[in-house]
């Protein structure tokens, strides 16, 4: 049956960069040839932040994805899950509001254990029969893996009892965007999770112009670190990396582009940008920058720990693929 409307929710506050704002940008295209509306539930923005107001955004949520409401403990974990869950809950009765059927989607892009028993939880609340679609793209809070006894294994565990407890719903979809997660997440909560390509767009800022990143070409080989500058990144190793190339290749470009940075890791780079040994850019790219300098290197370098990154995909990477750069990334 066709979907009326689509409702996507994403407790994040409103921003201009990262993934949580592509998938935006590229919903409210799309979604069009689909749906007869397309409303996003946002979190609500800081105080000193200011973002687009429009009749389709909504900012309502009080508590961030990747925030989370209690961490230490594995008491702590639990009272995350069922705090945080009605808190949500609570929150998302503003959707009331457009009287959501059961022609209507509720999806969740990047789903946690906490967003979606909320949503669960509100539906059943409000005896709202609205088919739900979560996707997992990594565990949720990111400290948490899923192996066997551990803390996140049994937050699954209490997460599966939680979808038993609300009753069996055939209207119900879970997916992660890689394979080993949806064996992890099936393994670990008892239900069957899907595996689905990530929703990615290539073209949301036109053809992409090559003099729009101000990183200049000197014509020689480049080799490139995009996107966020963090240590799960590997953004620590970033510069010893630009070190041992520049002292054994002179004939080899080195460019950094630090997105959203840890302002340490930062600090470790700012002398070899001064001092010429690499092309330092600090700060977010368009789409369209970002795919241009992508596609001006000859190596994407992308050394993330491979424990933070062995059920995840990279949004770099998935640009570096489809503009056919070779990457050197973890096995």
């Amino acid at each position: 049956n066709r979907i009326d409307r689509l409702f996507v929710l994403d407790p994040v506050p409103p921003g201009h960069h990262g993934h949580h704002q592509h998938f935006m940008a590229g919903a409210q295209r799309a979604a069009p040839l689909w749906f007869r509306e397309c409303h996003f539930l946002i979190g609500r923005p800081q105080p000193s932040q200011h973002h687009d107001k429009s009749e389709y955004v909504h900012t309502i949520f009080h508590h961030y994805l990747y925030k989370p409401l209690y961490r230490g403990s594995r008491s702590d974990i639990v009272r995350d899950l069922e705090e945080g869950g009605r808190a949500f809950a609570d929150d998302l009765g503003y959707l009331l509001q457009f009287n959501p059927t059961d022609r209507d989607l509720i999806l969740l892009p990047s789903a946690s254990f906490r967003t979606l028993s909320g949503t669960l939880t509100c539906c059943d609340r409000h005896r709202r029969k609205s088919p739900v679609a979560a996707l997992f793209h990594q565990m949720i809070p990111r400290y948490l893996n899923l192996a066997p006894n551990s803390p996140g294994w049994e937050l699954a565990k209490l997460f599966g009892a939680h979808l038993d407890r609300l009753g069996p719903k055939s209207n119900l979809l879970l997916g992660a965007t890689n394979e080993r997660l949806s064996q992890e997440l099936s393994a670990a909560i008892g239900r069957q999770i899907k595996t689905f390509p990530s929703p990615h767009w290539y073209d949301l800022d036109g053809a992409p112009d090559e003099t729009q990143t101000d990183v200049p070409s000197t014509g020689q080989r480049k080799i490139g670190f995009v996107g966020a500058l963090r240590k799960e990144k590997g953004g620590n190793n970033i510069a010893e990396i630009a070190k041992l190339i520049s002292a054994e290749c002179q004939d080899i470009d080195i460019v950094v582009q630090a997105g959203e940075s840890d302002q340490t890791l930062l600090a470790n780079l700012r002398p070899l940008g001064r001092d010429g040994k690499i092309r330092l850019h600090v700060g977010n790219l368009s789409e369209a920058q970002f795919a241009a300098l992508i596609r001006s290197l000859s190596l994407v370098l992308l050394p993330y720990e491979r424990e933070h990154y062995r059920n995840r995909i990279s949004g770099p990477f998935a640009f570096a693929a489809a503009n056919g750069r070779p990457c050197l990334v973890p096995s």
